[in-house]
């Protein structure tokens, strides 16, 4: 009985050690509403926010800095 305790408190730390490494990775979308070139990134995190993500930073696309807003997504790999 004891023995069996014991290995139902390792089990369950395990558990809990794994779900707690579990890390949500951010999805990346380009901004609808951001125009110009995104020289300034606070202005790009605002425009996706009023987009309903989280955040957003200026990236370069072939010597073009476009908007990319950032969100949780821990099941989605996809990035632009």
């Amino acid at each position: 009985m004891e023995h069996t305790l014991h290995l139902f408190k390792v089990l369950f730390l395990l558990v809990l050690f794994f779900m707690g490494n579990a890390e949500a990775r951010d999805c990346y979308e380009w901004s609808r509403k951001f125009k110009g070139s995104c020289l300034n990134g606070k202005k790009c995190s605002e425009a996706c926010k009023n987009e309903g993500f989280t955040d957003g930073k200026c990236k370069f696309i072939k010597r073009y800095p476009r908007c990319s807003c950032t969100k949780p997504c821990p099941f989605n790999d996809h990035l632009p």
